[in-house]
């Protein structure tokens, strides 16, 4: 086993970072090694057998974790391993309430769902980025024909909502997919146009690192139309002084997109047209 494959394996051992590709782990780790290549060296260098016992390999182990809680497991709530269960049972709310976007945004699903669809008129396709749970809230769209394409990073996630879509009879798919690409190449170059494009809490992620990313991500989706949204709270759950992304204002404008602003009391909604 390389060190990389090592690293992910050791990474993965806590529970609620288990569902995250080896792909998308295995990228974070080059990321931060190769901005240190000194700790890079040690770890090479460093008798495999004993390489867990060093504290630099421990404290090394912990910022990956705590890296990829900010993008994904910070999301996850711990009975995630229940959620096929739930799914069989067509138990899909339980399976919103299990993720902490998803369970803040259950209450007022069907009243956002009216407002988007006021402003971007109800959509025959749907691409839901970083998608998380939210393909489950289907039933509070009011729609009937549909097709829907959700993204994640995670596999669990993917086979799980894939496993809804065929038991609804929904015509979806959900694929494994790394938004940050966005930044070497152009991830949707082979996708087909889609009527509106979700893209939830994704772009307040601290790995996001850059505003620069999340306007290449609006401006590169292959639809006119985008969805983006904020949380109002901290991880901890605090109300934030400043909810308003005026980064997301100040980009529509300077690009001339016209922007309509949803305002709901855990999170901010901004609807995008191109």
């Amino acid at each position: 086993m390389d060190l990389i494959d090592k690293i992910a394996t050791d990474v993965k051992k806590k529970k609620e970072l288990s569902a995250i590709s080896c792909e998308f782990i295995k990228k974070t780790i080059k990321s931060h090694l190769s901005s240190d290549s000194k700790l890079k060296k040690f770890f090479e260098n460093h008798e495999s057998k004993t390489l867990n016992r060093s504290s630099r390999y421990k404290e090394f182990i912990k910022r990956i974790r705590a890296e990829l809680r900010k993008v994904y497991g910070v999301y996850a709530k711990e009975n995630f391993e229940k959620r096929e269960e739930l799914l069989n049972k067509g138990d899909y709310d339980s399976i919103l309430k299990s993720h902490l976007s998803t369970k803040e945004r259950i209450n007022i699903y069907p009243k956002l769902y009216k407002e988007i669809w006021k402003i971007t008129g109800k959509p025959k396709s749907i691409l839901d980025l970083a998608c998380g749970m939210n393909p489950f809230s289907f039933k509070y769209m009011g729609l009937k024909k549909i097709k829907y394409l959700a993204v994640d990073i995670s596999k669990e996630d993917a086979k799980l909502i894939n496993k809804f879509f065929k038991k609804e009879g929904i015509d979806g798919q959900a694929k494994i997919m790394d938004l940050l690409e966005i930044k070497k190449r152009d991830l949707f170059e082979n996708f087909p146009n889609f009527d509106v494009v979700f893209l939830f809490k994704f772009l307040d992620t601290s790995i996001i690192k850059s505003k620069k990313v999340g306007e290449q991500l609006i401006k590169n989706v292959p639809s006119k139309r985008v969805v983006v949204s904020f949380s109002k709270k901290t991880i901890g759950q605090k109300e934030m002084k400043k909810a308003n992304r005026e980064w997301v204002l100040k980009m529509c404008e300077r690009l001339g997109y016209e922007v309509k602003t949803l305002n709901f009391q855990n999170e901010i909604f901004y609807v995008i047209k191109k």
